[in-house]
């Protein structure tokens, strides 16, 4: 059992990780990480902007679908998620509907499984923390800490995951700086 588990594990969080790549965007990566922090943004073609002209209600249309699909699914999984992680109190809404607001979301990079949402709750709450000082705090406390081992354990995930997974879809847009 434990055999067929492991490449199951692996496509899920592959799958996911690509879809959060398509997700991401310029605009995901300054809502985050601020502007003065990624210096290559402007140098950058942002082709979200200049793609084929469509009529404005059809765009608009599907671009708020899609947001509604992905924000009702995620209002299914976080509540649950912060009650877990001991978070309750975090009103973190209006930080989801901005960051999702910020995404590239497709037709074909919108569609999960429960336990895939699950994994991107996780993942959503966990990138909200690089804005949210708070948020970051509580996240930081060994219970907490625990906790989100053990949901990384159950996709085969180290400790380090998450850290690692933000600086991979955010470094495309940011250059180190090195004189501080």
């Amino acid at each position: 059992k434990g055999v067929v588990q492991e490449p199951a594990m692996r496509s899920v969080v592959l799958r996911i990780e690509t879809c959060l790549q398509e997700w991401f965007t310029v605009h995901t990566v300054k809502l985050l990480l601020g502007e003065d922090v990624c210096q290559r943004l402007q140098q950058l073609d942002i082709t979200e902007e200049t793609g084929p002209v469509l009529p404005l209600v059809d765009l608009h249309a599907q671009n708020a679908l899609r947001r509604r699909i992905v924000l009702d699914r995620l209002n299914r999984v976080l509540p649950e998620m912060l009650a877990a992680l001991g978070l309750s109190d975090c009103d973190i809404t209006t930080d989801v509907r901005e960051l999702v607001g910020s995404f590239s979301l497709s037709a074909h990079n919108i569609t999960f499984h429960p336990t895939e949402w699950n994994f991107l709750g996780l993942i959503i709450i966990h990138s909200l923390s690089i804005k949210n000082k708070t948020l970051r705090f509580q996240l930081n406390t060994d219970k907490v800490k625990k906790y989100v081992t053990m949901i990384l354990l159950s996709f085969e995930q180290d400790g380090n995951y998450l850290e690692n997974l933000m600086v991979w879809l955010t470094e495309p847009y940011c250059v180190e700086n090195n004189s501080k």
